[in-house]
């Protein structure tokens, strides 16, 4: 994907943009920085801006991951889902994963999936008390 985007025109830098500027004529942005990669300053037009960064899980998720037995994708998440319609379930019954430790989210999208997992795990729990009192 990053290749291709590459390809399609999109520049990529390493570091924080200090400044943001609105061209009023054309609609466009002028955003200037630092790329701290090359250590060089730059002033780069654009039509979109995304800043974003990197997410890496350390190593110490890789290590949980592969205590459950999870497969690991490229990017290091878990690949371990027993149906795509589920929240946050996995394919061992009582783990769930949610938020950025499943895959990079924003916060809205992690919160949303974390309230539908404890859902989930209450479910469950009263589930779990029924049968206990029949």
């Amino acid at each position: 994907m990053y290749k291709k985007a590459k390809r399609l025109g999109v520049k990529f830098v390493r570091g924080q943009p200090s400044l943001i500027l609105k061209k009023e004529k054309n609609n466009r942005v002028i955003v200037c920085g630092e790329n701290t990669l090359l250590r060089e300053l730059y002033e780069i037009p654009a039509d979109i801006v995304v800043l974003s960064a990197g997410l890496k899980h350390p190593e110490s998720s890789l290590e949980l991951f592969r205590m459950f037995n999870f497969s690991i994708s490229a990017d290091g998440f878990p690949l371990n889902w027993k149906d795509p319609f589920e929240p946050c379930g996995t394919s061992i019954n009582g783990v769930f994963i949610v938020g950025s430790a499943e895959s990079p989210k924003d916060v809205h999208s992690t919160i949303t999936q974390s309230r539908a997992c404890a859902m989930k795990i209450l479910e469950r729990f009263m589930s779990n008390e029924m049968n206990s009192k029949k």
